[in-house]
């Protein structure tokens, strides 16, 4: 179900029930609102989300068979209940955005490797900023992530995720061929606070759990310099 009503509000839901096989009784609901707004800068977008969901995990969560792992569980259904809103003024080149989820009955694969259902219920909540600065031909991009989980033991979320690139770009014009040759220099960098990040399991080729080991707390930088030339892309990076 959708309505536009002019060129500045819509909105839209979206269903789907599962009749028959092995998701019987399993539904999506999800809805959105979207409003426009023109101001001297250009246009503004207001989005606002909500989704409620009740699923039976992946069949692989319940049987498995292998030289290393068997299991076989009765699991229930996980049922999450997801809202948010997103702000966006590409004329400033400006996002804001908001999340935040009710999951029950959580499903996942826990320290051994073997698949894990969360019988309390588990919040997450986002917020994240865009924004990128323009001084002559000098760029600054970055990106800031702020999450937090109700229940660290089973969901670990690093707290604070900043994502920033600075660069030079310029473009050559050559009057002679009349040519021409995009050129940026730069730099780009990542960090987040510590948690503790999923391992993984080649005999089941699934990511899972663990306390032992954290990460964070130190940058990772990237130095690349690119350029194009007609239809010719060349890119080099030094991490």
């Amino acid at each position: 179900l959708f309505n536009n009503i002019g060129d500045k509000f819509r909105w839209i839901a979206t269903g789907e029930l599962v009749v028959t096989g092995y998701r019987t009784g399993d539904f999506n609901l999800k809805g959105e609102i979207a409003k426009s707004f023109d101001w001297k800068k250009g246009r503004a977008s207001w989005l606002i989300t909500g989704g409620i969901a009740n699923r039976l995990p992946s069949f692989w969560y319940e049987r498995w068979g292998g030289n290393h792992f068997a299991w076989n569980n009765n699991l229930n259904k996980e049922f999450r209940i997801d809202v948010g809103s997103d702000f966006s003024y590409p004329a400033r080149k400006a996002e804001i955005k908001i999340n935040y989820a009710i999951i029950d009955n959580y499903t996942d694969f826990n320290t051994l490797a073997l698949p894990s259902q969360h019988s309390g219920g588990l919040s997450v909540a986002a917020f994240m900023i865009k924004k990128e600065l323009k001084v002559w031909k000098f760029h600054l991009a970055s990106d800031i992530l702020v999450q937090k989980s109700s229940n660290a033991d089973i969901l670990d979320l690093p707290l604070v995720t900043v994502r920033s690139a600075g660069y030079f770009e310029h473009l050559f014009r050559f009057k002679s061929t009349g040519g021409k040759l995009n050129t940026q220099l730069g730099a780009d960098v990542t960090y987040h606070t510590l948690y503790h990040p999923y391992s993984y399991m080649p005999a089941t080729g699934r990511f899972f759990r663990q306390e032992k080991v954290t990460t964070g707390n130190y940058p990772y930088i990237n130095l690349f310099f690119n350029f194009k030339v007609q239809r010719t892309r060349v890119f080099i990076m030094l991490d």
